[in-house]
């Protein structure tokens, strides 16, 4: 047995987990890339041609490189034609066009929502999932909105954070566009609040440039520049994942750079991609074919899982256009709640980094993202947060274990042993901790059927 020299008293939790051999391994998904936050002439987009409608813009949208969804997310009010003039009919149109251009265009993915709120007073959610106009204004036409919630309302009780829940079944979600620090009723510098916390699922990391008129994918937006909002977001103990938005206001959809919010899920189309969005499954990525993956204990990117396995934490990533590029890979790690932002974990160069965090206490919880950097090219995933629960034995009446605990401090050579035996091929992890719950010892197990001390 390894010497154990903790200057505390010792005590065993022995942790059993047993597989059949089908265990089922993380889901494979598809890879899709677009952008969802875009405007038409129908609020404030499309300045060269008042006249374009969302279809012209699918129709552009649909020939650029990796580009397999646009989502057009038209400013929710109305200030004067085209600056922005979203007028309730034209919502209904730009939805019906969407669904339309969908349906006649396998391969492709048209999205119609909005952008909900003001810069000067609150700030820009992107929003998804709801094919009814959310605003506040009374025109000469009559109510220029379906669901009524008040101008700068996002946490009330009839604010726009509630609304979304109210449909998320229906995979209605937010995102937050080019955050500023007091945005959203001061959502980042108040109380956590679990309803905003509910319906938002991204914060924009890299925005634009929206008044491009580049279509050559050379106009890069500032590098992350709200990656620092994002980290601070999961600090305070949100579950958001990054996005990366263009934010078009001319006709350049998917044209004006390769950075991409990249989709995680098992078929290209609109129900696939809301619910993909809904769960966290997506990664924001400079480059427009990075393949990245993220899985802890075969749980999916995004997922909010527990166990009381140490969490066993896969990257892999790659660019199929540069196969002998190097991805350099670091996983972050950091406290929800904490108010701490997160810090590397580890760091490797490869297309594969596989870490074991025994650091992660029973009792505890932490979420993981991977940063990974091709060719200079910058990708971020969506976090897992995995809480990690009291160990117990979950051992079948087939099989039994004993075990012969001598605590002598420091423990030496044979002072401890375990004997048990297994009536079927298993894997288990066995941990030794003190008192203060630090794992001082660690041993990953697979044993045939058999007996073993």
């Amino acid at each position: 047995m390894k010497r154990l020299t903790n200057s505390f008293s010792v005590c065993i939790l022995f942790i059993a987990y047993f597989f059949s051999k089908q265990a089922a391994a993380q889901t494979n998904y598809n890879t899709y890339y677009g952008n969802l936050h875009a405007h038409s002439a129908y609020s404030d987009g499309n300045k060269e041609n008042a006249n374009a409608t969302p279809t012209d813009n699918y129709t552009y949208a649909h020939t650029a490189l990796c580009f397999d969804f646009l989502g057009i997310s038209e400013h929710n009010h109305f200030s004067s034609t085209n600056n922005p003039g979203m007028l309730l009919p034209l919502y209904a149109l730009g939805i019906q066009q969407a669904q339309a251009y969908t349906n006649t265009h396998p391969g492709f993915v048209a999205l119609f929502g909005m952008e909900w709120g003001v810069i000067s007073n609150g700030g820009h959610v992107v929003l998804y999932g709801i094919d009814s106009l959310i605003g506040w204004e009374i025109l000469s036409t009559g109510n220029n909105y379906d669901i009524f919630v008040a101008k700068s309302d996002y946490q009330g009780p009839s604010g726009l954070f509630q609304q979304i829940v109210n449909r998320k079944n229906a995979n209605a979600f937010a995102t937050l566009a080019h955050p500023n620090s007091i945005d959203y009723d001061n959502l980042f510098y108040g109380t956590y609040n679990t309803i905003a916390d509910s319906a938002v699922v991204g914060v924009a990391v890299e925005s634009g440039p929206a008044f491009s008129t580049d279509t050559t994918y050379t106009d890069a937006p500032t590098n992350m520049s709200f990656l620092l909002y994002y980290m601070q977001a999961l600090a305070k103990g949100y579950h958001v994942g990054p996005t990366i938005d263009h934010d078009n206001h001319y006709m350049t959809f998917g044209k004006t750079n390769t950075s991409r919010l990249a989709i995680l899920a098992k078929q290209l189309n609109k129900t696939s991609i809301l619910e993909a969005m809904r769960k966290r499954r997506f990664f924001a990525t400079q480059d427009c074919d990075t393949k990245l993956m993220l899985s802890i204990n075969q749980e999916d990117m995004g997922s909010i899982a527990n166990g009381s396995l140490v969490p066993t934490i896969t990257v892999t990533a790659s660019d199929p256009t540069s196969p002998s590029a190097v991805p350099a890979i670091t996983i972050m790690k950091g406290i929800p709640g904490s108010g701490t932002l997160a810090t590397s974990l580890v760091t490797s160069n490869g297309s594969t980094l596989n870490y074991m965090d025994t650091s992660l206490y029973a009792g505890n919880e932490a979420y993981y993202y991977a940063d990974v950097t091709i060719n200079g090219k910058r990708s971020i995933s969506a976090p897992i947060w995995y809480r990690r629960l009291p160990g117990t034995n979950s051992i079948s009446t087939s099989q039994t274990m004993d075990w012969d605990v001598a605590c002598v401090n420091p423990i030496v050579g044979d002072a401890l042993q375990l004997s048990w035996s297994l009536a079927y091929p298993s894997h288990f992890t066995l941990e030794v901790f003190n008192t203060l719950g630090q794992c001082l010892y660690q041993l990953p197990v697979s044993l045939d059927a058999s007996s073993t001390t």
